[in-house]
């Protein structure tokens, strides 16, 4: 009988989909704890060297003193915003990096699953049903080849996303 199996095939499917939306959600939660980890950290830094600088200014005798101050802090501060810019971007990265990651498998797993559905169709099944299976066939191998042409292109190997025209010019 044709797709007798296709119930459970289906509910594999939507398994191996919520598994993919919980993969992602874990990795941008952890992506934003890190962000947020490190936003505290700045702005607890960033608080002691204000509170810092307000004492020593308090003590400050002279105008010189606080152009001093302004110019000794200002090196300092621009490593800072350069060092958290630097973090930023590598939390951001990691999470793209693992992003990337879970869309390949969900691609390897979509052909895998595609490929699967064309073996339901049972070609000796009564009620004229052969034409039918392969046609379903048809349709995932060109469903595949669509997958083939389409996916990787859109995908570099280093994880970053190219324009699918620019990669596969006309």
């Amino acid at each position: 009988m044709i797709f007798t199996g296709l119930p459970t095939a289906l509910l594999e499917f939507q398994k191996s989909h919520f598994k993919t939306i919980d993969s992602l959600r874990e990795t941008l939660f952890s992506a934003a704890e890190n962000l947020m980890r490190l936003n505290t950290a700045i702005a607890r830094t960033a608080l002691l060297q204000n509170a810092e600088a307000i004492q020593y200014l308090y003590g400050a005798k002279h105008p010189r003193d606080t152009f001093v101050l302004s110019v000794e802090s200002a090196v300092p501060a621009l490593e800072e915003v350069a060092a958290y810019s630097r973090k930023v971007y590598d939390v951001a990265q990691g999470a793209r990096a693992e992003i990337f990651k879970i869309a390949e498998r969900q691609v390897s797993q979509i052909k895998q699953q595609i490929a699967a559905f064309s073996e339901f169709g049972d070609p000796d099944s009564p009620f004229g049903m052969a034409p039918a299976a392969l046609m379903v066939k048809h349709i995932v191998s060109v469903t595949l080849l669509g997958l083939e042409f389409a996916l990787p292109s859109s995908l570099d190997r280093n994880g970053g996303q190219q324009h699918v025209l620019a990669a596969n010019p006309l």
